[in-house]
């Protein structure tokens, strides 16, 4: 069951009433956000260029990372505002060291059909099937106790391996197309469009599929964000709540938001043409049992810094979330 599982506090629902209304803009006021360069976060760069975020009154810093654990530190001491990331162990590892940082809205899910985020194998190689890739090396970004790790982590054990039986290489999401090519790596799991990528340079191919359902990447703002600008915060979601219904079915692969994903990756126009979709929840539902399982795989590799795992309440404030929704209305049938 998919589902927020935190109280709104009264807080926040008294930030409505001065919420500027969706289309109004207001002075504006500048916002900080990391971000990984992939289709995941697709709503983030729909939403800036459609102008949704100028409308709420907030102009964007954009900041690119190889991986999200990169940004943490900076939302939590205020340098960043904000970050569109995978969740990693590095995550929950500087939240129990008391960095104020929480997941406030998920971004996109892997679904049922298609497989935009796979694991794949070089075409050249050898391996048919997952048993194969013992002793092989892996390119996933962030590397171990990343989000990719997390997926490799629960494929392998299905096919009665462990992170334990590969090599895992830290590498960024266009080093994995580049790997693929030259045959540094083996395998790797890539986000769309890079996935679709080394599918039509025809340099690798899919082995396999994880993560169905599960909420593995989210909007995460910084402590002094939330307590110091709570009405810009709320804002903030109420235009990225824009582009993710924006994004949400047949408009997904649109030709202008085509356009807008191919500028923010910066990969060609034809290489996101027939990709498969990630999708989004268009009143940021979250399942908070993915943060269980992931803190549960993280803790068989000895890769948290802690034995009792960390409740919703540690790890995520859905409160802003909650705000942008009922600002925008709820959609029927979810």
């Amino acid at each position: 069951m998919r589902r927020f599982g935190l109280s709104l506090l009264a807080g926040v629902v008294l930030l409505l009433g001065t919420l500027p209304g969706v289309g109004q803009a207001a002075s504006l006021t500048t916002v900080r956000v990391a971000y990984v360069p992939a289709v995941l976060f697709a709503p983030l760069f729909v939403a800036n260029a459609d102008g949704y975020f100028k409308d709420e009154g907030i102009r964007l810093d954009l900041k690119t990372v190889p991986a999200g654990q990169d940004a943490m530190v900076f939302v939590a001491n205020g340098q960043l505002d904000a970050a569109v990331v995978g969740i990693s162990a590095g995550f929950f590892n500087d939240v129990y060291r008391g960095l104020d940082v929480r997941i406030v809205a998920p971004m996109g899910v892997i679904p049922k059909t298609g497989n935009p985020s796979p694991l794949m194998v070089a075409a050249k190689s050898h391996i048919t099937r997952i048993r194969q890739l013992k002793g092989q090396t892996i390119g996933i970004a962030g590397g171990l106790g990343s989000t990719g790790s997390y997926m490799l982590a629960v494929l392998l054990k299905q096919h009665g391996l462990t992170l334990s039986d590969v090599h895992v290489e830290n590498m960024s999401f266009p080093e994995m197309v580049t790997g693929m090519q030259n045959g540094s790596i083996v395998a790797c799991i890539p986000p769309q469009p890079f996935s679709n990528a080394i599918l039509k340079a025809r340099t690798g191919r899919i082995l396999g599929k994880v993560g169905t359902g599960l909420d593995l990447t989210g909007v995460v703002f910084g402590g002094k964000f939330m307590r110091t600008e709570p009405q810009v915060a709320t804002r903030f979601l109420v235009a990225l709540l824009r582009g993710v219904r924006a994004v949400s079915g047949k408009d997904y692969g649109g030709a202008k938001n085509l356009a807008i994903l191919a500028k923010a990756t910066h990969l060609p126009l034809a290489t996101l043409k027939g990709m498969d979709p990630y999708v989004f929840s268009p009143d940021f539902q979250f399942d908070l049992a993915t943060l269980t399982s992931m803190q549960k795989v993280f803790m068989t590799y000895h890769l948290l810094s802690y034995s009792k795992l960390l409740t919703p309440s540690q790890t995520a404030d859905f409160n802003f979330a909650h705000a942008a929704v009922k600002a925008l209305g709820y959609v029927k049938g979810h």
